[in-house]
């Protein structure tokens, strides 16, 4: 068993699989929900000062490890979690089944926020099915690359939550140059960059500050050759040069209604030949090496 203190959590949805709550019993006291969640997904522990709260879990089936550790909790396993200094990320090896007790009640709150999210995803679908297929691959991507980089709980979250809203902004573009069939101009390009702002706009009212930045960051460049403020090197926060590197090669990656998607292997040569001037070389080499050398399943996660 694990103690920790003061936690509260999130789950983010892999694949086309839902986290499922049920509140079994609530009371004054408690509230006792069975959390089913499906293979691939991402539970996310994250410390909240203003809860103060006793949190038991016992895993019913499946399994899950804790990715910072790599130790794996079976059936069986109890948690205990009450003051957390830093988020804690657990990936779910299997369809695991777990029952949560809480002194506080979150039930409530974690639906809401999960709805939040889930409304962010469908005006990106609304507007452009493209961007919310995209945003789901880049968020995977980031998810990955921020575990293999040895980001901790806190630092995957924050890079998680910024990857899901940093196209947000696109919702405010006119489809007539978001879905123009043809090389945009320069003033319709311009247009589409300020979905960077549009989207830092409305992260503020999802995010943390820091996962807004993250928002606001992610087309900065290493140079300073960026937008939309022209950032440089150590202006740019570590998650938006993660971002960069991802958001990049699914973009080259993928097919467009005005252009065929490149390959691979050229996206790859691509983002080596930017190391240093647009992209951190750390990132490169690492998401590079993932690549070339591992079967990539792309999850979605939300």
């Amino acid at each position: 068993m694990i103690v920790l203190r003061n936690y509260e959590e999130h789950v983010i949805k892999s694949g086309n699989h839902v986290a499922e709550y049920i509140l079994l019993h609530r009371s004054e006291e408690f509230e006792v929900v069975e959390k089913n969640i499906k293979k691939d997904a991402l539970v996310i522990c994250r410390t909240d000062e203003t809860h103060d709260n006793m949190n038991f879990y016992y895993i019913v089936s499946g399994s899950l490890k804790n990715a910072d550790t790599d130790i794996v909790y079976q059936p069986g396993s109890t948690l205990c979690f009450k003051e957390l200094e830093t988020a804690m990320v657990f990936e779910v090896l299997e369809d695991t089944k777990m029952i949560w007790t809480i002194q506080k009640p979150l039930y409530d709150k974690l639906h809401l926020e999960n709805n939040a999210i889930m409304q962010v995803l469908d005006q990106i679908q609304q507007k452009d099915a493209y961007t919310k297929e995209h945003t789901l691959r880049v968020t995977s991507y980031a998810r990955q690359l921020a575990k293999l980089c040895g980001m901790n709980g806190r630092e995957i979250y924050d890079v998680v939550m910024g990857s899901l809203c940093h196209d947000l902004g696109k919702i405010e573009i006119e489809d007539s140059i978001l879905n123009k069939r043809g090389k945009l101009t320069e003033q319709e390009f311009d247009v589409i960059k300020t979905h960077v702002g549009y989207g830092y706009q409305h992260a503020n009212e999802y995010l943390t500050d820091g996962q807004a930045e993250i928002v606001y960051a992610h087309h900065e460049r290493i140079d300073g050759s960026g937008y939309p403020r022209g950032l440089s090197e150590n202006q740019i926060a570590e998650g938006a040069k993660l971002l960069a590197v991802v958001d990049s090669y699914d973009a080259m990656t993928s097919d467009r209604p005005y252009r065929k998607g490149i390959s691979v292997e050229d996206a790859l040569a691509e983002l080596k030949k930017g190391i240093g001037t647009l992209y951190k070389k750390e990132f490169v080499e690492v998401f590079c090496h993932w690549i070339e050398n591992e079967e990539i399943k792309t999850t979605e996660v939300i």
